[in-house]
């Protein structure tokens, strides 16, 4: 029987009476994309629940098992593939070839890390994107897309949020660094959905400069230098994959930001950016990879043990 002090936090129930394991995510959106990969059958055993504290991100979803796994080993928090720069594995995330992978460390223990930038990369790689562009673009204006149109939208914009996430990486790796040495110390994480504006990039990193420059902790050359490094890293991997030509393109679709990638394309083709998640999901869940998140997410939790 449940604790008189239980009753009424599901969280205290889950923790001491389920038999699921519990895999905390960051965002409703979130847990409606893994359970379109894994199947809703996983309910059985396994439950994807969002981070009940308000702002959901990586930082609530460690809290979340940082403070119930020591009761509740069943417990698990499944996050993006760029928090890895935060928790100093950056190279571990660039260098992946499966659908998720875990970083060593007491800060980490439970945490499972997507293989992708965020879940809406896996749609993007996933799902039939060039047909959803066909199609919304044939509603909008009356007349299908050419395919090199098709191809030339999806690689600017990836190519544009690519860089922005190069920063991003940047920023978290430096914090990573500052934070070992003086907790809670370290600059800004610099939000690469600043690249959805329609300045040019030029103006967009100008503005970036003056604001590290005003914020004083980290000089624009030492988040060059960083940005080099890490740009660096992924390069290698084009070079490992020689002669696979489309190797670098998928590359860059995994690890760019995804979601400001699905708003770009969705604006450019008058359309809602929710829409084109929900379609490129039908997609993703037929795909190999649905097959390969889901086993590997299970050989993880061992939630079917």
């Amino acid at each position: 029987m449940p604790r008189l002090s239980d009753i009424g936090d599901s969280d205290a129930v889950d923790d001491r009476y389920s038999a699921k394991v519990i895999v905390y995510v960051e965002a409703d959106d979130d847990a409606n994309i893994f359970y379109g990969l894994t199947g809703e059958d996983i309910m059985a055993y396994l439950e994807f629940k969002p981070s009940n504290t308000i702002g959901g991100g990586k930082g609530q979803v460690a809290a979340q098992v940082r403070e119930r796994r020591p009761r509740n080993r069943r417990i698990f928090g499944l996050v993006d593939g760029e928090e890895a720069a935060g928790a100093g594995a950056i190279g571990q995330l660039i260098n992946c070839r499966t659908a998720l992978f875990e970083v060593a460390g007491a800060a980490n223990d439970g945490l499972i890390f997507l293989a992708h930038h965020e879940a809406e990369n896996i749609l993007l790689m996933h799902g039939d994107l060039p047909a959803l562009i066909r199609k919304e673009a044939t509603i909008a204006r009356s007349a299908a897309m050419r395919d090199d149109e098709i191809k030339s939208r999806i690689v600017v914009a990836v190519r544009h949020f690519f860089q922005a996430a190069l920063l991003k990486y940047a920023s978290r790796s430096l914090n990573h660094l500052a934070h070992s040495v003086a907790p809670q110390s370290g600059c800004r994480v610099i939000d690469s959905a600043r690249f959805l504006d329609l300045k040019s990039r030029r103006e967009i990193l100008e503005s970036i400069r003056q604001n590290i420059e005003a914020e004083g902790i980290i000089t624009w050359k030492e988040l060059q230098d960083e940005v080099t490094a890490t740009w660096k890293l992924v390069r290698q991997t084009y070079v490992n994959a020689r002669p696979d030509e489309t190797f670098g393109v998928g590359e860059r679709m995994r690890l760019s930001d995804g979601k400001s990638v699905v708003k770009r394309l969705a604006t450019l083709s008058g359309s809602q950016p929710a829409k084109w998640a929900n379609h490129l999901l039908e997609d993703a869940r037929k795909s190999d990879f649905a097959g390969q998140f889901r086993e590997q997410l299970l050989d993880i939790t061992q939630a079917a043990a």
